[in-house]
């Protein structure tokens, strides 16, 4: 059912909020590394010459397609960052610790549901600009924690957490999509 939904998405470039195409991508990706892990050694000892030629193209194939899939994949979730609607997206804060506030928006799952996803940004109430962002994968994320030195949105395993003030890692990765 899923690569049915994932193959109607594409051929009609309709993409509804609630259905994401991450299946999709995963579904052709795993066994394509599947069948190039079990068709690498058969490839690379075969009799004839060249067995050093045939492990690079084999090995690089292999770290093609993982690229690839993880390409996907974050081509995927940025469709999902830049096209969330303004419903599913609340400010908390500002901070009591500095110019910050947060933007929470939930891209999948409902928030009574345990498969609740969405992501978090971090943002300067001085001139609005996005500090930093993190995916979340966590049904708490309504529990927002500011402290002196870091921000927590959600509980336990799947929450987002910050770094206050943002690294410069985390400001580079701000700018991209």
């Amino acid at each position: 059912m899923h690569i049915w939904r994932f193959l109607e998405q594409i051929f009609t470039w309709q993409f509804p909020d609630e259905e994401y195409v991450r299946w999709g991508f995963w579904m052709w990706s795993m066994p394509l590394l599947l069948a190039l892990t079990l068709k690498a050694p058969f490839y690379i000892t075969r009799e004839s010459g060249g067995r050093k030629q045939r492990t690079i193209r084999a090995g690089l194939l292999f770290v093609s397609v993982i690229l690839g899939a993880d390409v996907a994949y974050y081509l995927q979730a940025a469709h999902l960052r830049v096209n969330a609607p303004s419903s599913e997206c609340t400010v908390k804060g500002p901070s009591p610790y500095g110019p910050y506030d947060a933007l929470v928006c939930v891209t999948a799952g409902l928030p009574q549901n345990a498969d609740t996803e969405g992501f978090v940004r971090l943002r300067s109430t001085v001139d609005g600009s996005v500090l930093a962002e993190r995916d979340f994968y966590n049904p708490s994320f309504n529990i927002v924690y500011w402290a002196p030195d870091y921000l927590s949105v959600g509980v336990a395993d799947g929450s987002a957490e910050f770094a206050l003030p943002p690294t410069r890692w985390d400001l580079l990765r701000a700018k991209l999509p």
